[in-house]
C-alpha cells in the first residue's frame, strides 16, 4: 500500500473531513500522516483527544498557541508575515503564499520531508503547497471542502487576494491526480469552470450517529450550530420567524457568540423569548453527539450569498439527519441535494423568507410529539442513505485512481 500525506492549515478538531479521510485510508491499508498548524490551546487538546486509538499519525508544522516564549515569537512572526503577504497581494506586487494563511512555508517543508506517494491537500494554503509539489513532479490530490475563490460576495471577488486564489485553483485543481468535494452540485460547477473531470462526491457524513434520545417534551427543541454565532448565517430569518410563532420552543445556539450578538438577539426577541435561548460555547467534536441528540429539530439556515455557500453542504446538516432530528434547511443547491436523499426527514425553505421558515416550523410546534416519534425512522433512513459507509468507497476509489500509474 501507499504512503499518503494529508495537509491542512489548522487544527484536526476543526477539520472533520481530514480525520475521516485519514481513518478511511488507514483502514484501507495505507500509511497515513496528517499535518496542520496549532493556533489555540483548547483546540490542540481536542486534537490530541481525537488521535487516541487511531491508526495514523498527526504532525504539527507550527505551534502558534502562544503557550511558551518560542511559540509566542513564532505566532508574532506568522502574523507579521501574513499581514505583509496580504498587503503585497492587495498592492498587486505579486502573489504571496503567506497571504493565504499562517506558517505556509513550514507546512510545505513538512510535505517535502514526507515525500509521500500521494499528498492530499485541504484548504487554501495547501493550494500553494500543491503547486510547489507539482513543480517537483510529485503526485497530489485535492479535497475541495469549499470553492475558495467563490466564497465571497460578488464585489469581494474583485479583490486581488481572491484573484490569487482563483489562479491557484485553476492550476492545481486541473493538475491534481484526483479530486473530491462536498456535493454533486459543487462537482458539476467545478468541472464546468475548470475543464476538469468532475470531482468524486464525498459527503460530510458520520459513522452511524447515535439516535436522538431526548425525553418527550411538549416544547420543540431547536438546534443551530456553527463555529461562530453571527449575522449573515440565517439567524435573522430564524429570529423573525420565532417572533411570529407560539412560544412553545427552546433554542440552543452552539458556537462562539460575541456579546454584541447576544445583545442583538435580546433586542429582536424581547426579554421573555430571549430566555428561551440557550447559548452553548463550542465543544470538542467527540462531545457534539450528546448535544445533537438532545434536540428535535436541526436548523441549517445557510444564506447563499455566494456560489460556494449555494453549492456546498455543511457538516451540521448531515449530523442532524444522521442523529434522527427533523432538519429544516434553506434551499441551497447543496442542501436540497442532501434532503432529497432522505424523503420526509424535514423541510426546505427559501433563504431570506422568514414567513416561509415560520410556516415550516408551525406544524411541528403544534405537534412536537409527532416530530419526536419520527426519530427512529429518520435515523435509519439517513444513515442508510448517507452514512459514512456509503462515502468511504468513493474516497478510497478516488485515491486509488490518483495512485495509479508511474511513481512520484
Amino acid at each position: 500500500m501507499a504512503r499518503i500525506a494529508i495537509v491542512t492549515s489548522g487544527h484536526l478538531s476543526t477539520s472533520p473531513r481530514v480525520w475521516r479521510e485519514a481513518d478511511a485510508l488507514a483502514a484501507a491499508g495505507h500509511a497515513v500522516t496528517a499535518t496542520g498548524v496549532w493556533l489555540d490551546a483548547r483546540q490542540a487538546e481536542w486534537d490530541l483527544a481525537l488521535l487516541a486509538g487511531r491508526g495514523w499519525s498527526w504532525s504539527v508544522a507550527a505551534d502558534l498557541r502562544g503557550g511558551t516564549i518560542g511559540s509566542r515569537l513564532a505566532r508574532t512572526r506568522a502574523r507579521v508575515r501574513s499581514r505583509a503577504g496580504r498587503s503585497r497581494v492587495r498592492l498587486r506586487l505579486g502573489d504571496d503564499p503567506h497571504a493565504l494563511g499562517y506558517a505556509v512555508d513550514k507546512l510545505e517543508r513538512v510535505a517535502r520531508r514526507e515525500h509521500a506517494d500521494l499528498t492530499i491537500l485541504h484548504l487554501e494554503p495547501a493550494l500553494w503547497i500543491g503547486e510547489r509539489l507539482l513543480a517537483r513532479g510529485w503526485r497530489i490530490a485535492v479535497d475541495i471542502e469549499d470553492w475558495y475563490s467563490e466564497n465571497h460576495p460578488e464585489l469581494a471577488r474583485r479583490d486581488p487576494q481572491v484573484a490569487q486564489l482563483a489562479r491557484l485553483e485553476s492550476r492545481v485543481f486541473r493538475a491534481a491526480r484526483s479530486a473530491t468535494t462536498t456535493s454533486a452540485a459543487m462537482a458539476r460547477a467545478l468541472a464546468a469552470a475548470h475543464g476538469m473531470a468532475p470531482p468524486a462526491v464525498v459527503y460530510n457524513s458520520l459513522r452511524e450517529a447515535p439516535l436522538a434520545n431526548a425525553a418527550p417534551s411538549d416544547e420543540l427543541r431547536l438546534l443551530w450550530l456553527s463555529q461562530t454565532v453571527g449575522m449573515g448565517r440565517g439567524l435573522e430569518d430564524l429570529v423573525a420567524a420565532l417572533r411570529r410563532l407560539p412560544a412553545s420552543w427552546r433554542l440552543t445556539l452552539v458556537g462562539s457568540a460575541p456579546a454584541a450578538m447576544r445583545a442583538w438577539a435580546r433586542a429582536q426577541l424581547g426579554d421573555a423569548l430571549f430566555e428561551r435561548v440557550r447559548w452553548q460555547s463550542r465543544v470538542a467534536p467527540q462531545d457534539l453527539d450528546a448535544i445533537v441528540t438532545a434536540h428535535d429539530v436541526g436548523l441549517a439556515l445557510e444564506v447563499p450569498v455566494c456560489r460556494n455557500k449555494d453549492l456546498t453542504v455543511s457538516n451540521k446538516l448531515l449530523h442532524y439527519l444522521q442523529g434522527g432530528l427533523a432538519a429544516l434547511a434553506s434551499d441551497t443547491a447543496g442542501q436540497r441535494e442532501v434532503m432529497e436523499q432522505v424523503p420526509g426527514a424535514g423541510a426546505v425553505y427559501r433563504a431570506g423568507n422568514a414567513d416561509a421558515l415560520a410556516g415550516s416550523l408551525a406544524p411541528w410546534l403544534e405537534n412536537p410529539a409527532a416530530v419526536q416519534a419520527g426519530r427512529a425512522a429518520r435515523h435509519r433512513a439517513a444513515n442508510d442513505a448517507l452514512g459514512l459507509h456509503t462515502q468511504v468507497p468513493r474516497l478510497v476509489a478516488s485515491v486509488a485512481r490518483a495512485l495509479d500509474g508511474a511513481g512520484a
